[in-house]
C-alpha cells in the first residue's frame, strides 16, 4: 500500500484544515478537517480488500476458438488473461500489467483497464503476441493495480497465472 500524489495532497489539506481550526476556532473548520480525515483513512484499507479476492488464469486462443498446440517463429498467437472475483462484492477500476515474454523487448508490453468485476464474475482480456523467436516459454504471475475509490492509495498484487508456450522454428 503506498500513497499517491492525490494522497499527499489530501494529508497536507487535512493540515491546514487543522491548523486553520486551531488557530481560529472556527467550528466548520473543524467539521471539514473531521471529514477530510475520515476520508483519508477509509481509503487506506479498499485498495487492498479490493484485491484481496482476485484470481488469474492465463490460455491461448486460436483463430477458430479453440486452443493453439503449434506455434511457429513469426506466426502471432492470441493471449487471454482471465480475472475472477472470488468476493461478495464487486472489484472495480483495475489496471492489469502483462509481462509477455513472447513478444519482442523493442515492442510494448499490454496492459488493460478493467472498469468492474462483478461479484462473482469474471472478465477476460486478450491480446495478440507476435512469436519473434524460438523456444519454451515460461509466462509469470501478472501484476494488478488499484487506487480504488480516491486515488489516495495505489495497491499492488501479483497473481499466479502461469502458461508455458513452445515456439517452434
Amino acid at each position: 500500500m503506498t500513497p499517491t500524489t492525490r494522497g499527499v495532497v489530501m494529508l497536507v489539506i487535512c493540515g491546514v484544515l487543522y491548523g486553520l481550526a486551531w488557530m481560529t476556532h472556527i467550528g466548520w473548520f473543524y467539521a471539514a478537517n473531521a471529514v477530510a480525515v475520515a476520508i483519508f483513512l477509509l481509503n487506506i484499507p479498499i485498495p487492498w480488500f479490493l484485491l484481496r479476492g482476485l484470481s488469474a488464469k492465463r490460455s491461448t486462443i486460436a483463430p477458430g476458438g479453440g486452443r493453439t498446440e503449434d506455434v511457429f517463429e513469426g506466426d502471432t498467437i492470441s493471449l487471454a488473461v482471465e480475472l475472477q472475483n472470488r468476493m461478495r462484492a464487486p472489484t472495480f477500476l483495475i489496471t492489469i500489467q502483462e509481462q509477455c515474454a513472447l513478444i519482442a523487448p523493442d515492442e510494448e508490453q499490454p496492459g488493460f483497464f478493467v472498469g468492474m468485476v462483478a461479484s462473482r464474475g469474471r472478465v477476460t482480456a486478450s491480446y495478440d503476441a507476435r512469436c519473434y523467436r524460438r523456444g519454451v516459454y515460461s509466462l509469470g504471475p501478472i501484476l494488478v493495480e488499484t487506487a480504488a475509490p480516491f486515488g489516495l492509495f495505489c495497491a499492488q498484487r501479483l497473481l499466479d497465472a502461469p502458461l508455458e508456450v513452445t515456439v517452434y522454428p
